[in-house]
């Protein structure tokens, strides 16, 4: 029925929410790699551009990139990863909403509580958050719908294993309006990405 649709996706919510609440006893790992752009070896088709360490809000080390997608392409989607220096075992992909066409800087609270957080332009060049005019281009248009998202968490996710020499991480992703559809296209098509 309806109301059993309802009751589930409330309980997976909650679920998810407990989870980015800092819900289930981790113990924080420290960093084992050094934040140094000849310290990360990139994935199979990214780029990594630089790599900035930073003190506030807290001690973290910033990896900005990009993964080359082909097939339609090329095309670039542009990433960036936020690796706190007192790890919770915790990674969080941020997708924005509407037309996306930028990077997302990391969130303070979620660095404080010690994720690796991770964002995506969704490979997108936009001249603002409703302009869509990039679906004429049909690489754009697909990293757009889910394909962007995808090879961001794929590239964050083998970059702050990495950092951390960490194989096992609980793995979440959250986003709104664009971003939520980014995250449920995300479950459909790449369930072995996240865990919730």
């Amino acid at each position: 029925s309806p109301h059993k649709c309802v009751v589930t996706v409330y309980l997976g919510a909650a679920a998810l929410i407990a989870g980015l609440a800092g819900g289930g006893m981790v113990t924080p790992t420290a960093a084992k790699g050094t934040c140094d752009v000849t310290s990360f070896k990139a994935p199979p088709d990214a780029t990594v551009v630089s790599v900035k360490a930073f003190t506030a809000p807290v001690n973290y080390c910033r990896v900005d990139g990009y993964v080359t997608t082909t097939d339609p392409g090329p095309n670039r989607v542009k990433f960036m990863l936020a690796l706190p220096e007192n790890f919770n075992g915790r990674y969080l992909l941020t997708a924005q909403g509407g037309a996306a066409g930028w990077v997302p800087d990391p969130t303070e609270p979620h660095l404080r509580a010690g994720y690796a957080i991770a964002s995506t332009d969704k490979g997108v060049v936009a001249a603002h958050g409703l302009d869509f005019s990039f679906r004429s281009n049909t690489a754009q248009s697909l990293d757009w719908s889910h394909r962007g998202a995808h090879v961001a968490a794929v590239a964050t996710q083998a970059l702050a294993r990495e950092y951390y020499d960490s194989p096992r991480m609980h793995r979440y992703a959250a986003g709104c309006s664009g971003g939520a559809a980014t995250v449920l296209a995300e479950a459909e098509r790449y369930p072995q990405d996240f865990d919730g």
